[in-house]
């Protein structure tokens, strides 16, 4: 739950601490979590299959990670799984756990973040 975990942080801030997290928007999950991808290098391959469902609002992403240890080839499946979640219901859940001026940074346009379009920057302070 995005709120719980808001409060989490909230409660384990000293006064005056800063808070920064950044999230996929929507407009990143369908730019980008739409198919297979991989990574290979001579050690490990990572192979992903990135999938979002615009109606549940929930992006997964299967992983099959290889690596070589000590000579030999080992192999780890995972699911991730996030949810995807608007800019007001964020904004929202920050409040409530007690966070105020909370500034915002899209990544695309206000940071020239590598790869930032539908990634969103929240800075908030206790």
């Amino acid at each position: 739950d995005l709120r719980q975990v808001f409060r989490n942080v909230y409660g384990a801030l000293v006064d005056g601490g800063v808070f920064q997290v950044d999230l996929n928007m929507e407009e990143g999950y369908k730019a980008r979590w739409i198919g297979p991808t991989h990574v290979l290098c001579d050690d490990y391959a990572v192979l992903m299959g990135h999938r979002y469902d615009e109606a549940s609002k929930v992006g997964t992403v299967p992983l099959t990670v290889f690596r070589l240890i000590d000579g030999q080839w080992t192999r780890s499946d995972t699911t991730l799984t996030q949810r995807c979640y608007t800019e007001a219901e964020i904004l929202d859940a920050l409040k409530d756990a007690g966070f105020a001026n909370v500034d915002t940074y899209r990544g695309d346009t206000d940071l020239d973040f590598p790869g930032g379009i539908g990634r969103e920057f929240f800075l908030g302070r206790k």
